[in-house]
């Protein structure tokens, strides 16, 4: 047998998380004269293919955008519509009408797979980014 398999004091070191300590520094911020710089770059497409291909993923995305927004603000009316359930337990009321990172995210997933035209335009990526948005 190795020396490393009979040292209890090297395994207990290996499987032990480590922690950073906390951070002792001011948190960073930006400056109040400090500008923010944005670069534009424009996207460049070439051929009618192309540049419908990118229409069609831009309205797509447009389009689950809208349903998440409108999904979201009708659980939202739901659930301050539900005083009864939101006083014995608000938490569960909001996981179950979906009002989460994950919950919103089903709901991207369920507007696309219903549909026939976003399945040919998006993909699951972008619907779960799309509604983390909302």
């Amino acid at each position: 047998m190795s020396a490393e398999l009979l040292d209890p004091v090297s395994a207990c070191d290996v499987s032990a998380r480590r922690f950073r300590g906390k951070n002792k520094g001011k948190r960073w911020t930006r400056g109040d004269g400090t500008e923010l710089a944005v670069i534009r770059l424009p996207l460049e497409v070439r051929g009618l293919d192309s540049q419908l291909r990118v229409a069609q993923l831009y309205w797509a995305m447009w389009s689950v955008k809208r349903a998440l927004q409108r999904d979201a603000r009708a659980a939202v009316d739901a659930y301050w519509a539900g005083d009864v359930r939101r006083d014995v337990d608000a938490k569960g009321w909001r996981v179950e009408l979906g009002l989460s990172r994950a919950g919103m995210e089903r709901r991207g997933y369920r507007h696309m797979e219903r549909s026939r035209h976003l399945g040919r335009h998006v993909t699951k990526a972008l619907v779960m980014h799309q509604a983390d948005e909302v």
